[in-house]
C-alpha cells in the first residue's frame, strides 16, 4: 500500500460506519485509530531496532517504512477500520497495557533500589546520600551537554532548567556542588513570590519548604532511575509557557506511541454519574481543568491528586498527567489521551504492583452496571497520555478539548481543532 493511500485511509477511517455512528463515536474511532497506529509503529520500531537506532540511527525513509508496516499491520491483521468501537478499544488496550505494566515494574524496581522509608531519620539520611550521588553525577553530564554546541534550542533550555533544579537541591542540602560556579549566568535562587526551576514558590512556613524539597529530591532521583530503565521518564518543572506554573517534561527519549503519563485520582464509574444532581455538583469546581472524562464516560477526578508527593500508595512517578499543560497558541500537541484499563487477569496484587496504580474508585462499579458485558473484568479504570510523535527532553502538551461553550472557557484556553472538539462532546446514541 502506498503511503499516500495510507494517509487517505487514516483521514477517512471514521467514514466506514458513518450511517451507524454519531459524530462523537466517529471521533472516538478516529482517536483510537491514531493511538493504535502510533503504538503499533512503536512496537515494530522497538522490535526491529537496537535502542540506539530507535533514537537516532534511522533515516526518515526508514522511519517511513516502519510507519507503512504499522498501517498495513492494523489493516491486514487487526482490520482496525472494520472493528466495532468496543473491539477497537480492546485492541488499543492490548497495545497499551504491556507498556503500563513495564512502567509499574520499573517503579517497583526503583523503589526497591532507593528503599524510601518515611519517618526513619537514619534511613532518610542514607536515602539523601544516594540521591546526592545520583543527582550530582547527572549534573556533571548535563554540564557536558550544555558546553557542547547544538542546534536544538528546546533541549538546551531543558538541560539548563534541569541543571538549575538540581543546583537548587544541592544548595538546599549544602552539597557544595563543584559545578555551582558554572551557574553564574543562571537564576536558580528562588525568593518569596518568585517561582524557581521546579515552578515552586517558597512558602513563609519553612517546614513546608523542607517537605517540598525532600519530595523534589526523591522525585528527581526516581525520574533519572526510571529513565535509565525505560529510556524516558516524566518530571515536573516550571513550564515553558509564561505564567502557566508547573509543566511536565519528558526526560530522555520516548518514541511515538509511548505511554508517558497517568492521570492520578479518584475514579467515578459511569453509573454514578447518571444522577443529574450528582454530576452537576461534580463539575461545579474545577478551576484547573483536572476532571477528565473517558470516552466510556468514566470520570477521573485529579483535583486532589499530588504532583509532589508521589511515593504514597496508589501513586507513581508517572502520575503527572493532570498538570500537563494545554499547548500555547500556534503550538501543536505532542501527546493525546488514552484509556488505560488494568485487568484482573494481570494479577497486580500478586507482584505488589497494585500500589503503583495511581487511582482508586469513589465507589466500586456496580455488579450489573454499564460494563457488565465487557469481555474481561477491569480491576481499575485509568487514563493516560501517549506520545503522538517522538518526544525527547522537552515539555509535553495535550489538547484539553474542554466541553461547554467558548464563553465558559478560561481566558488562556484556545481550541486546537474546532471539529474534533465539537464532535468529542456531541451526545452519542448510548
Amino acid at each position: 500500500m502506498s503511503r499516500k493511500n495510507i494517509f487517505k485511509k487514516i483521514r477517512n477511517v471514521w467514514n466506514t460506519l458513518v450511517s451507524k455512528e454519531t459524530p462523537r463515536e466517529l471521533q472516538e474511532r478516529n482517536d483510537l485509530y491514531k493511538v493504535a497506529l502510533a503504538s503499533t509503529y512503536r512496537k515494530i520500531r522497538l522490535d526491529n531496532c537496537s535502542s540506539k537506532a530507535v533514537k537516532s540511527g534511522l533515516t526518515n525513509e526508514e522511519l517511513g517504512d516502519i510507519f507503512d508496516l504499522a498501517s498495513e499491520s492494523l489493516e491486514s491483521e487487526a482490520k482496525a477500520h472494520e472493528l466495532p468501537i468496543r473491539s477497537l478499544r480492546h485492541h488499543v488496550q492490548s497495545l497499551i497495557q504491556p507498556q503500563a505494566l513495564d512502567i509499574l515494574n520499573a517503579c517497583k524496581e526503583v523503589d526497591t533500589e532507593l528503599q524510601v522509608v518515611n519517618g526513619d531519620h537514619d534511613k532518610t539520611m542514607i536515602l539523601i546520600e544516594k540521591c546526592r550521588v545520583i543527582l550530582l553525577h547527572e549534573q556533571s553530564k548535563l554540564k557536558e551537554k550544555l558546553d557542547a554546541t547544538t542546534s536544538n534550542k528546546v533541549q538546551q533550555e531543558y538541560f539548563k532548567q534541569k541543571f538549575t533544579a538540581i543546583q537548587i537541591l544541592s544548595d538546599y542540602y549544602d552539597w557544595n556542588s563543584p559545578l555551582k560556579s558554572a551557574m553564574c549566568d543562571y537564576d536558580f535562587a528562588a525568593g518569596l513570590g518568585k517561582g524557581d526551576a521546579f515552578g515552586y514558590y517558597l512558602n513563609k512556613d519553612e517546614s513546608i519548604n523542607k517537605a517540598i524539597r525532600h519530595y523534589q529530591l526523591i522525585n528527581m532521583t526516581k525520574a533519572l532511575l526510571l529513565r535509565d530503565r525505560l529510556g524516558y521518564s516524566s518530571i515536573s518543572l516550571k513550564s515553558t509557557i509564561t505564567d502557566a506554573g508547573r509543566g511536565v517534561f519528558i526526560d530522555g527519549f520516548a518514541p511515538a506511541g509511548s505511554l508517558i503519563a497517568f492521570f492520578g485520582g479518584r475514579v467515578w464509574p459511569k453509573e454514578y454519574l447518571l444522577n443529574v444532581n450528582a454530576s452537576s455538583n461534580m463539575f461545579e469546581n474545577d478551576p484547573k481543568q483536572q476532571l477528565s472524562m473517558r470516552y466510556d464516560d468514566v470520570l477521573i477526578d485529579s483535583r486532589n491528586s499530588p504532583y509532589t508527593v508521589l511515593d504514597n500508595e496508589n501513586s507513581n512517578a508517572f502520575a503527572l498527567a493532570h498538570i500537563v499543560n494545554h499547548p500555547a497558541r500556534l503550538e501543536t500537541p505532542n501527546c493525546s489521551t488514552v484509556m488505560v484499563d488494568f485487568m484482573e487477569k494481570m494479577k497486580l496484587g500478586k507482584d505488589g504492583l497494585d500500589k503503583y496504580v495511581p487511582n482508586t474508585y469513589i465507589k466500586p462499579p456496580m455488579l450489573f452496571g454499564p460494563n457488565t458485558m465487557d469481555r474481561e473484568k477491569v480491576s481499575m479504570h485509568s487514563f493516560g497520555l501517549v506520545s503522538t510523535r517522538d518526544v525527547e527532553n522537552e515539555e509535553i502538551f495535550y489538547d484539553y478539548r474542554l466541553s461547554g461553550n467558548k464563553s465558559e472557557h478560561p481566558d488562556w484556553y484556545h481550541i486546537v481543532n474546532e471539529e474534533e472538539s465539537r464532535n468529542r462532546w456531541l451526545n452519542s446514541n448510548s
